[in-house]
């Protein structure tokens, strides 16, 4: 089950959400294999939370923690809070050199500092009483080619090694492939979008062969 307490088996958030899709005659969508075999689950769901509240915190950023969990974000717009999370999407609108100011996209990479190779990742243990433990993730193509760089990381709510062993693994993953930002200024027909909106960019200056 997606909601694993029992006293909460029949509330409406356990109706709700202890829901999955059929993929094929042996997977449900939202559960993943664990890496770590034993007296673990041999499927567990690809993001779980267990948490236990016990002091007062402000509730936008406890809102972000717990979006993290899931790898998403969360926004505030139209007197509404809004969550995001990471996937793909198709794009929702084009930017070309004929809709943007002056006609000019401005890129810029990220830092060889920023190009994280290894992580630690922080989590509890449900199989240990919930003791402190660490996951040490790598990327040994990585290091071999930007040497060892170290990122430390809080997984907010999770019990599980195999869930920490995902989350560094997406961190590394994302730090090292999604290098580069573009910057520019549109008119107000792109107000509309929203953060977590993939949007499709068309600069003649860098698609002309030569």
């Amino acid at each position: 089950h997606y909601i694993d307490n029992p006293d909460n088996s029949k509330s409406n958030a356990t109706k709700a959400l202890d829901v999955g899709s059929a993929i094929n005659s042996t997977s449900i969508s939202g559960s993943v294999a664990t890496e770590f075999y034993g007296n673990f689950d041999i499927l567990e769901p690809r993001f779980s939370a267990n948490l236990y509240i016990t002091t007062q915190v402000d509730a936008y950023k406890l809102l972000n923690d717990i979006a993290s969990i899931f790898r998403g974000i969360t926004y505030f717009a139209n007197g509404k809070i809004y969550a995001y999370f990471d996937k793909k999407r198709d794009a929702v609108f084009n930017f070309t050199n004929a809709n943007v100011k002056d006609g000019t996209f401005v890129y810029a990479g990220s830092s060889k500092a920023e190009r994280f190779t290894t992580c630690v990742v922080r989590y509890v243990d449900k199989y240990e009483n919930y003791k402190p433990k660490i996951e040490y993730v790598k990327d040994p193509d990585g290091i071999v080619k930007y040497g060892i760089i170290e990122k430390e990381l809080v997984a907010f709510g999770c019990a599980s090694r195999s869930q920490a062993k995902r989350l560094g693994r997406w961190f590394l993953f994302s730090s090292q492939y999604e290098t580069e930002t573009v910057e520019f200024s549109a008119g107000k027909e792109s107000a509309y979008l929203r953060p977590g909106d993939v949007v499709k960019i068309i600069d003649k200056t860098r698609t002309q062969k030569r």
